[in-house]
């Protein structure tokens, strides 16, 4: 099952993100604060068209027993 995100613009119009099940690399760092600093790399499909790279930086934050992510970018990276 493929995760799907807010949609984007592209050129046509509207259309869906979809992300694979998994990443392609995932990195974890603590951080002093007790959170998780991760970054996540892959390939993101857009609408009919090839797969793009993209990478996504966040942070998970502790709370009340769960984890909330905080600090999200997510990029495409073209080239």
């Amino acid at each position: 099952m493929l995760r799907t995100l807010p949609r984007v613009q592209n050129g046509a119009g509207m259309a869906e993100v979809q992300l694979p099940p998994a990443p392609t690399t995932c990195d974890c760092q603590p951080m002093m604060n007790g959170s998780i600093l991760v970054l996540c790399t892959g390939d993101v499909k857009i609408g009919d068209n090839n797969p793009l790279k993209f990478s996504q930086t966040f942070v998970l934050n502790p709370e009340g027993g769960s984890w909330v992510i905080g600090n999200t970018i997510f990029k495409l990276n073209y080239g």
